[in-house]
């Protein structure tokens, strides 16, 4: 279903952008690169498949441990932003759109270990 591609797999990143018939510059691996270079949080591809419905969305995630004045630990808490501001996902072949977004709204992927919850 849900898939965190990770930064560091840019191969599989700029592969799964580029099946997708009409992809954009600011899906791909090199594009990102410059938010993290200016630490804008660590890139991720969100990839869904499931049934011939695809989708794929670009966040930063960013520890809120992170923000000082939240006096919160570092590594528990995390929120996701787009790495330019208009962010959403390119989705294909997905019959049933709304369906589809309520899933990513209320999943879990699991990062190498690190749980991400949607809930909003």
């Amino acid at each position: 279903m849900f898939q965190k591609i990770r930064f560091d797999d840019k191969d599989n990143w700029n592969s799964i952008v580029k099946s997708f018939q009409h992809y954009e510059v600011y899906y791909l691996h090199g594009y990102v690169s410059a938010f993290r270079a200016h630490g804008d949080g660590e890139p991720a591809l969100i990839y869904y498949n499931n049934n011939g419905c695809r989708a794929i969305n670009v966040v930063m995630v960013r520890d809120l441990g992170d923000i000082h004045h939240l006096n919160l630990p570092k590594g528990e808490l995390f929120d996701l932003v787009t790495p330019y501001g208009y962010g959403g996902f390119l989705v294909e072949s997905c019959s049933r759109k709304r369906k589809f977004l309520a899933k990513y709204y209320n999943a879990t992927i699991d990062g190498n270990g690190t749980k991400y919850v949607f809930n909003i």
